[in-house]
């Protein structure tokens, strides 16, 4: 697309880089691809490779040269600086220059985006999301890369809508698994493309719909005041052979730093599933059964989840890939990764809201104390001095709050619920 831009606008004075998308596509380069992510999302092609890293620098550099701004430069000499820390595999390279570069001149006015303070960022359009806590220092950043697509599940993408990467002090804590060893190998088709592979729920362990342009999702229901940020990923029809019904609801709380998910499930009627919460990581896992906990850690970053269950239900964990990654190509950068499953015991209800509180820690974070118990139907989390409560089916009940909300969160002085219509304030 560049190519013909820039010919178009150098041989015929037409310059369609006016248009906001070529911004808005670096500013969503900026947001959903920092330069030190340590993994991609959310199709083929995850790793962090050279030629991808200088590859991505020479089109937002491009973009800002064309459209006049030095907004982006920063960002592009970050990404150019990490590249001299990666290498790319022989049969990856793709060698060569963005001769447009030039042709081009340097921007000069940085004109900036009106949104650069909010945590949020939201491409309903293509079904993305990303919270970012601290875009300028790596080290204090919480980076949550969020996929519910309208587009399917087809070509290079997988079946993992409601798929999320998290990035915790410039580290990467939760990711999709696998790897790309040859496009439909054995790897890539049945363990690569499936949903269990992903930070996905599966039904049983039943994916969504593979290789289907029917399995669509949505980014939806969007909120961001002061205290925190909240969105919902919409993936009915991703899961339309077994659920009426597969949501999560994401909430981030941003004083103590802590995420709120909860997965809302209804079963299709005459069809029986148990609902499965999945994770993925290069590290491994240490679970409390009886508390319904888990920890992984890299580094100074640690990642803690909290279920908010208090029925039986079971922690599943496994090492490697069922297939592994194909034989006889160069294996030395499929690194060890580590798979969490917790199962709420049973299938005998109809529906069912799981929720877990993750909390974060790094150099610069301690992370807040929880508490979590069940009280009636209402599942209960105290979140250093915040309460969280989900609604089990019968409506939220607890101590002064009363709601038929299916979230309750109470953060400082304000309260907010979330229904079908989105987060409000009560």
């Amino acid at each position: 697309m560049t190519m013909f831009c820039s010919a178009l606008k150098r041989g015929a004075g037409i310059d369609l880089y006016r248009r906001p998308f070529w911004k808005n596509h670096a500013r969503w380069r900026q947001r959903i691809v920092p330069p030190y992510i340590e993994w991609l999302g959310f199709g083929d092609h995850s790793e962090r490779w050279s030629d991808s890293w200088l590859g991505g620098a020479d089109l937002v550099e491009l973009i800002g040269r064309e459209t006049g701004t030095s907004e982006f430069d920063a960002y592009v000499a970050e990404m150019r600086e990490e590249a001299k820390m990666l290498d790319t595999p022989d049969e990856r390279k793709m060698p060569g220059a963005c001769t447009q570069l030039l042709t081009s001149k340097p921007g000069e006015s940085p004109q900036g985006d009106a949104s650069e303070k909010n945590m949020l960022s939201v491409y309903p359009a293509v079904g993305w999301a990303a919270i970012r806590s601290d875009r300028e220092d790596r080290e204090r950043d919480i980076a949550m890369i969020f996929r519910s697509s309208p587009f399917g599940s087809v070509s290079h993408s997988h079946a993992n809508n409601n798929d999320f990467i998290l990035h915790v002090g410039g580290r990467v804590m939760a990711m999709p698994s696998g790897y790309y060893s040859g496009y439909a190998s054995d790897h890539h088709a049945h363990w690569v493309w499936h949903t269990k592979s992903h930070n996905c729920v599966t039904l049983s362990d039943a994916p969504q719909l593979m290789r289907s342009h029917d399995s669509q999702g949505a980014v939806e229901n969007a909120f961001e005041d002061e205290r925190l940020v909240y969105f919902r990923g919409t993936a009915d029809r991703s899961y339309a052979d077994r659920a009426d019904r597969c949501r999560r609801h994401v909430l981030f709380v941003k004083e103590q730093q802590y995420f709120i998910m909860v997965d809302e499930f209804a079963a299709k009627a005459g069809i029986a599933s148990s609902l499965q919460w999945n994770l993925h990581s290069w590290n491994d896992y240490d679970v409390n059964e009886e508390r319904r906990q888990f920890q992984t850690r890299r580094g100074d970053s640690v990642l803690r989840g909290f279920f908010m269950h208090h029925k039986n239900g079971f922690f599943t964990l496994t090492e490697g890939w069922d297939p592994p990654p194909m034989k006889g190509k160069d294996d030395s950068h499929w690194h060890p990764q580590y798979h969490l499953r917790f199962t709420p015991s049973g299938i005998e209800s109809p529906r069912r809201n799981l929720g877990v509180v993750l909390t974060m820690t790094h150099e610069h974070l301690e992370a807040p104390k929880v508490e979590t118990s069940r009280v009636g139907d209402t599942e209960v989390a105290v979140v250093g001095e915040d309460l969280v409560l989900v609604n089990q089916g019968a409506g939220i009940l607890y101590e002064s709050y009363q709601s038929d909300a299916l979230i309750l969160v109470s953060s400082g002085n304000q309260c907010y619920e979330v229904t079908d219509s989105g987060l409000r304030a009560r």
